[in-house]
């Protein structure tokens, strides 16, 4: 941009060659000043300049430029404007009205520009714009800084970007026009034909459309939104990284991704994120939490999602399952979930764990759990107590409502569970608590009459008092009674209420059971089929010669009260969606 602003030396001496057209040189000695009155064309040192009149008056070195000034340099560039003034002793050169600056490229208008030589910096304050000659460009701000020698723009205030690809507002803009590189401070949005992009601090480069987007960043596509710390987006090779409290929701999908690193390759279509990586599965009534080490998504070539995977310290949480493991697999039009090395999955007062487990799911609703090598099932009936209990070589769990209806086990399996009794009794209501009612409807309509005689006092009370403290300090008691007087009235009637139903229920029988414990269940079998209800034990089909004993519950044999691999582990279940992330923080 340095052709656009004159040289130092342009305006150090005294007018140099004259071109033929200009007129005489004129000089008033008495006051120092040389004059080119009617149509002024000269060159000094290689740089042309044609105006209708030009001045230099030597007490304070200056040169005076009027109507229709034009500079020509020697490379080329062109300045125009309707008048200028050169202060030789602080190299600084004021353009005024319809100013130009025009080069092989670009062309920068205003209505005023002041240039420092000596610092090559020129400045515009009034509102100014850049246009681009060759292609569609054009940059507005109210305020320029012009640094030529770097070849920089510096905008502030009101700063637009405009091109056939892009659009960017913003609060201030470094702009590097070789390099096609802008700068970004403050406030910022860019528009693409693919993109929205929002940041407070960044960079773009308008020719490779590659940017990096700092600071309350953002990406909004078609189908998805990316938020962080810190964005870099390429566009052409179809990449994109974030950094720092990412987050990428994928509206086709209902499926969200959050982590500290994440990167999307929509060439190869897959996401990877990491750093306290999250994958958020919007459902219907529900929505599951799925946190790993390194989460991987893959879609296909319809950008429809095939799988995902979660390495190393999986762990889910929805308000009705949740679930740990070492990895996690799951595939979309399989429908299901793969959990490997040890998994958990917890749903009401149940436990499953095995080897590895595969669990069916729709819309956060397990239907099925398949468990693989050393798999049990165990349901808290009594809490730290007793647990009825199914275990073997594989099992496979149908679920109602999230709740184990059915385990069947087929290898080595084993059961313990405690069988209940129930008993009913039939009693009709206390009529001591009609008694007891009544007493307060008693007590308090006692305290009511109280109140109110409180009340006629102290209005027989407020025609004599003349006193306006002493009159308001009256009323406002009388106020506070009338308030508790209304309380009272409302318990007064809802005890009404509660009495007249006990008198009623007084005579109707209600029905009361108790469960009791009968003893404890052990069979062994090669395969069983176990029925629940609520997590209790209401039917057990065994195959191929079980081998089965019951104890009484004060004969219960400790070393048989437990299936093999039983061990419980509701201390590591899920709580909230901030407990899959404790242990990271």
């Amino acid at each position: 941009m340095s052709a656009f602003f004159l040289c130092n030396s342009l305006f150090a001496q005294v007018f140099g060659e004259l071109l033929p057209g200009s007129s005489a040189l004129v000089y008033d000695q008495k006051k120092g000043i040389h004059k080119l009155l009617d149509g002024a064309n000269f060159v000094y040192q290689g740089n042309t300049m044609y105006c209708d009149s030009a001045y230099y008056f030597e007490n304070n070195k200056t040169i005076r430029a009027y109507g229709n000034v034009h500079i020509r340099k020697s490379d080329n560039i062109n300045l125009f404007c309707d008048s200028l003034c050169y202060y030789s002793n602080s190299g600084v050169a004021t353009l005024w009205g319809k100013v130009r600056a025009i080069d092989g490229e670009y062309r920068l208008t205003t209505d005023s520009l002041n240039y420092n030589t000596r610092k090559e910096q020129g400045i515009y304050r009034n509102g100014g714009k850049i246009e681009n000659m060759l292609k569609k460009e054009v940059l507005t701000s109210k305020i320029g800084y012009f640094y030529p020698k770097s070849k920089t723009f510096f905008f502030k205030t009101n700063v637009n970007y405009e091109s056939d690809e892009l659009k960017m507002t913003t609060d201030s803009l470094k702009f590097q026009y070789e390099k096609s590189t802008c700068y970004f401070f403050g406030p910022t949005c860019i528009i693409t034909e693919d993109a929205f992009m929002e940041a407070n601090r960044g960079w773009y480069n308008m020719e490779t459309e590659k940017g990096s987007l700092m600071r309350n960043a953002s990406i909004e596509q078609d189908t998805r939104i990316i938020q962080g710390d810190s964005l870099i987006y390429n566009p052409r090779e179809k990449l994109a990284e974030g950094f720092r409290h990412v987050f990428v929701q994928d509206f086709k999908d209902s499926i969200a991704f959050s982590g500290n690193y994440a990167k999307m390759d929509d060439s190869l279509k897959y996401s990877l994120l990491t750093d306290q990586a999250m994958l958020i599965k919007y459902q219907k009534d529900d929505t599951l939490y799925v946190h790993a080490d390194t989460i991987f998504n893959q879609n296909d070539t319809l950008d429809q999602r095939l799988y995902t995977l979660g390495y190393h310290g999986v762990k889910i949480f929805s308000s009705k399952i949740q679930g740990i493991g070492d990895s996690l697999s799951y595939t979309k039009t399989d429908g299901y979930m793969e959990l490997y090395k040890n998994p958990i999955l917890w749903a009401k007062n149940g436990e499953l764990k095995g080897d590895s487990m595969r669990v069916y799911m729709n819309d956060s609703i397990v239907s099925e759990a398949r468990i693989w090598g050393k798999s049990t099932a165990v349901m808290e009936v009594e809490k730290d107590l007793y647990y009825n209990q199914v275990g073997g070589s594989e099992m496979v769990a149908y679920f109602v409502d999230n709740e184990v209806k059915i385990a069947k086990v087929i290898g080595n399996a084993q059961t313990i569970f405690y069988p209940i009794d129930e008993s009913k009794e039939y009693v009709k209501a206390d009529s001591m608590s009609v008694i007891k009612r009544a007493k307060e409807l008693n007590m308090f309509t006692s305290i009511l009459d109280s109140l109110s005689n409180q009340i006629a006092e102290l209005d027989s009370l407020l025609p004599s008092v003349k006193d306006s403290i002493t009159h308001a300090t009256i009323s406002a008691s009388k106020d506070s009674l009338k308030l508790l007087s209304e309380s009272y009235q409302l318990k007064i009637e809802q005890l009404h209420n509660l009495t007249d139903t006990l008198q009623e229920d007084s005579t109707k029988l209600y029905e009361i059971v108790t469960i009791k414990r009968m003893g404890m269940n052990r069979f062994y079998a090669a395969e069983i089929k176990i029925y629940f209800d609520s997590g209790e034990v209401v039917g057990v089909t065994y195959y191929d010669q079980p081998d089965g004993i019951f104890y009484p519950m004060d004969k219960i044999n400790k070393e048989e009260q437990f299936i093999q691999h039983f061990k419980t582990n509701f201390a590591l279940r899920p709580k909230s969606v901030e407990d899959l992330l404790s242990n990271e923080k």
